[in-house]
Parts: structure tokens; sequence; C-alpha cells
């Protein structure tokens, strides 16, 4: 039994060379296995998101329609109070308006015909 040391060595070398390949080549498929399956997990999330997306923004625009008959019913409602109010006001304040106008007037005659009675007093006075 004669072993050639060349030939085990060289054997050897192959095999170790073909178990390398394998390897790379296992390394490669379970790569791209995870690959996929990262890649199908992107586009479930996506999926996803994008249909929640879609939910949460349909629900904002029924919330915003909601919102703005609340807020026109509420302002119809607001003028529809106030307005009479108004009107109300405009009667009673008017008139005081036209009072308050002729004060002036009376202010001024009152004045003269107190200056001219303090006038006539200082007058006997002296």
């Amino acid at each position: 039994m004669d072993i050639d040391v060349r030939k085990t060595l060289q054997d050897g070398a192959y095999i170790s060379v073909g178990v390398g390949v394998i390897a790379f080549q296992q390394a490669q498929v379970r790569r791209r296995e995870a690959q996929a399956k990262v890649e199908a997990q992107a586009r479930s999330a996506k999926s996803f998101l994008e249909g929640a997306a879609n939910d949460g923004r349909g629900k904002l625009e029924d919330l915003a329609g909601d919102l703005r008959r609340r807020v026109e019913d509420t302002r119809t409602d607001l003028v529809a109070r106030v307005e009479p109010l108004f009107g109300d006001l405009r009667e009673r304040v008017e008139p005081v308006v036209e009072q308050l106008q002729s004060v002036p007037v009376q202010l001024k005659q009152a004045v003269e015909a107190g200056a001219t009675s303090a006038r006539k007093l200082v007058n006997r006075a002296a």
C-alpha cells in the first residue's frame, strides 16, 4: 500500500476548493432567498401603509366635512340671533346719539349764562 502524498494533497486541495465553491453557492442561494423575503415584506408593509394612509385620509376628509357643516350651521345660527339684537340696539342708540349731539349747544348756553351771572355779581359787589 503505497500512498502517494502528492496525489493525496492534490485530492485534498480539490476537495477543499469544491467544498468552498459549494459553500459559496449555498450562501448565494440563501442571500437571494433572504433578499426575496425582505422585498416581499417591504411590498407588504408598503401596501399596508398605503391602505392605512388612504383610510386616514378618508376619515380626515369626513371629519373636515362635518366640521365645515357645523361651523356653517353655527354661523347661520349666530347671525340669526345677533341681527335682531343689532336692530334693537340701533333703535335704542340713535335717539341717544341725537340727544348727545344737542348737549354741546346746551352746555355752551349754560356756561354763557353762568358767566353772565358771575359778571353781574362781580359788578354789583364792586
